[in-house]
């Protein structure tokens, strides 16, 4: 069975930040939807910075109405301030939420729903947060980017996991990598050691983004053709995941076959839905 792939070429022989790869905005243009979603409503969690401003940026091509949060209101609204200059059609607003606090995604939850008369078309959760205090369950030895990888797993599982309980209902979910993009957070977590070696490795530089890029597959997510009814599916550089082919290079395309393990991603949703006290009956 073939895969869902519009831009393998494009992804064929790379060249590094700025190459061939398609940006998010000319996924909007080759969807044909830049000022053509007027009346949808799209929410982007961190929107302020990097790949999250690229998303927001896109996406208000299209004449939605756009949401996007963080946590510094003032870097908020520089932002807002910023992508309204495109002159675009259709709401841009900044809402304050930080993910690290229940209290603060609810409170956000109900001005949202407020602000929107309950509607929704698009949700990118986009926001990632890092906790100063973990509580470890074993005495190990923390290990940053396994952590990250284990996390980036929980991620995949819910999105397959909400296609799996609400796809049949019309609500579909998609998980995105949006590939290697340099200034993010994950670089600055990186040794710097293991930075400088990256820089000067050939494979890996040509293989990095910039943010235009790096946003691509999470609009082309949002509002391909591609998907209209269906969901389900790991994405990475424009196309459908493929399983791992066993390349060790950094940045090598592919995914591990744990990522489909129904049961745990069935036991993460209820852990998940007990967590933050709703009842997993009613789910």
């Amino acid at each position: 069975m073939s895969i869902i792939a519009p831009y393998a070429k494009e992804h064929r022989d790379t060249n590094g930040p700025g190459d061939a790869r398609p940006t998010a905005l000319k996924i909007v243009r080759d969807q044909s939807l830049d000022g053509n979603l007027g009346g949808k409503v799209i929410l982007v969690t961190g929107g302020t910075s990097g790949i999250g401003f690229q998303t927001v940026r896109a996406l208000h091509a299209t004449g939605a109405d756009i949401y996007f949060t963080g946590r510094d209101t003032k870097k908020g609204k520089e932002a807002e301030a910023e992508l309204r200059s495109d002159g675009k059609a259709g709401k841009l607003e900044y809402v304050e939420m930080g993910l690290d606090s229940l209290r603060s995604i609810r409170a956000f939850a109900a001005e949202f729903l407020g602000r929107t008369s309950g509607k929704l078309n698009i949700l990118i959760c986009n926001a990632g947060i890092r906790f100063d205090d973990i509580n470890f369950d074993r005495e190990e030895e923390y290990q940053p980017l396994l952590g990250y990888a284990q996390s980036k797993t929980a991620n995949i599982y819910m999105a397959l996991e909400i296609e799996r309980r609400y796809g049949a209902s019309g609500v579909h979910g998609l998980a995105v990598h949006p590939g290697g993009i340099s200034g993010t957070r994950l670089n600055r977590m990186t040794p710097e050691s293991q930075l400088n070696a990256q820089v000067v490795d050939p494979v890996i530089s040509r293989r990095m983004k910039n943010a235009e890029q790096g946003a691509a597959t999470t609009v082309w997510a949002a509002i391909s053709h591609d998907f209209d009814e269906k969901g389900g599916f790991f994405l990475e550089d424009c196309q459908q995941s493929e399983l791992w082919n066993g390349d060790m290079t950094v940045l090598a395309p592919g995914h591990a076959a744990h990522i489909h393990d129904e049961e745990s991603a069935s036991k993460l949703w209820d852990v998940s839905l007990e967590m933050i006290g709703l009842d997993k009956s009613n789910q």
